[in-house]
């Protein structure tokens, strides 16, 4: 019987026994996979069943209707210009007509938006002010408010003011809040208090604790508090490298809405979305829970990760918001068709510096220079 084992043992070959050793470590880890898959989704499942028991406001109701998509894909963006505004129509109300019922129309004045911040951290900056409306309705529950986080010591550029200028034009807010520790300075911010009415600078300082978890990153503490403003009261919060280039809309009619920097990550450089966002909540959620493992490394990937999981809570526009972080140096070079867009972001790197004046974009020829031409002059074309 041993020499029949040993006669056997012998005319296996070496690849054989690779091949067996590791078709089995492969099916264990397939088995790993599947399993680690459920008991994230039931992980999840327990996270929105948490949130619903303590969000009692009306805006949390809206978790009750939601069912998880077995297919776990997000909203993609919309690719026929024919049926482009119909579809996107359509998006619009079926994720959106249970969220915003019962929303009121309202108006705000700016003694009730002082009282509303708080007098004590909040001030009036521009030279002029115009009496606007929140515009809250049944389409649009989104308030028409826009946020920007400004950095301490970050100088003012020409972009930042190309930036706030888009969204006048563009956005026409009832009011823009500039959040920082100090009111920025320079020849770009003191133009900008002149020519874009209602801005109020709101004084705060980044919170270095989050959930009793300390937090050693300035973009980490800044991404948070860019998250909680619109939790807590809703609207528009946009990087200063961003130039708006058509309304905002449409998407104030959706709990929340995103872009992307790349195909398999979203970027927060663009957010819309109402008071009390549910996606936001677990956006927040999945942060805490990375920062508890101390996993920071991963936090750029959890809205991707939750947008494919909850499709029913996020808006995930690709078509017409250009946030790619590699697409200075295509549109610095050459002439791309830009008219489609929304919005995009001018991101500055060692390999191309931005125009830092109003006479480096007269004659520039690019795409860079024309939308810069856009905004400053209304007039895309070189002078």
């Amino acid at each position: 019987m041993a020499s029949g084992f040993r006669l056997l043992w012998r005319r296996i070959s070496a690849p054989t026994i690779v091949i067996f050793v590791t078709s089995v470590l492969l099916l264990g880890w397939t088995f790993q996979m599947i399993h680690s898959s459920s008991l994230q989704r039931q992980e999840y499942a327990k996270l929105v069943e948490t949130l619903r028991i303590r969000d009692a406001n009306a805006h949390s109701r809206a978790l009750d209707n939601i069912v998880i998509s077995s297919d776990c894909k997000a909203i993609s963006p919309v690719h026929s210009e024919e049926d482009e505004v119909a579809d996107h129509e359509h998006k619009y109300r079926s994720i959106s007509d249970d969220y915003i019922k019962g929303a009121i129309a309202e108006e705000v004045d700016f003694s009730r938006v002082l009282l509303h911040y708080g007098k004590s951290v909040l001030k009036v900056l521009s030279k002029k002010t115009h009496a606007r409306k929140l515009s809250i309705t049944s389409e649009m529950s989104t308030p028409n408010v826009v946020h920007y986080f400004w950095p301490k010591d970050k100088t003012f550029s020409f972009l930042s003011y190309l930036s706030l200028l888009s969204v006048e034009k563009f956005i026409s807010p009832q009011y823009i809040v500039v959040h920082g520790t100090e009111v920025p300075t320079g020849t770009w911010w003191n133009k900008v208090l002149v020519n874009v009415p209602n801005i109020l600078f709101m004084k705060k300082k980044l919170s270095w604790n989050f959930s009793g978890i300390s937090i050693r990153s300035a973009r980490v503490a800044t991404s948070l508090a860019r998250m909680e403003t619109i939790l807590d009261y809703g609207g528009i919060v946009l990087d200063p490298d961003v130039i708006v280039l058509k309304s905002f809309d449409a998407f104030r009619r959706v709990p929340f809405v995103a872009g992307r920097e790349s195909p398999d990550r979203l970027s927060l450089s663009v957010m819309i979305g109402h008071r009390g966002a549910p996606f936001l909540r677990l956006l927040l959620e999945g942060y805490r829970s990375a920062l508890l493992q101390e996993d920071a490394a991963d936090l750029r990937d959890i809205p991707q990760s939750l947008a494919a999981i909850f499709p029913n809570l996020i808006h995930v526009e690709g078509k017409s918001f250009g946030l790619s972080i590699d697409n200075l140096p295509v549109l610095a070079s050459i002439h791309v068709d830009w008219h489609h867009l929304n919005a995009i972001r001018l991101i500055e790197d060692a390999d191309y510096r931005l125009p830092q004046h109003p006479e480096e974009i007269k004659l520039l020829d690019s795409t860079v220079g024309e939308i810069m031409r856009y905004i400053y002059y209304g007039d895309k074309h070189i002078a």
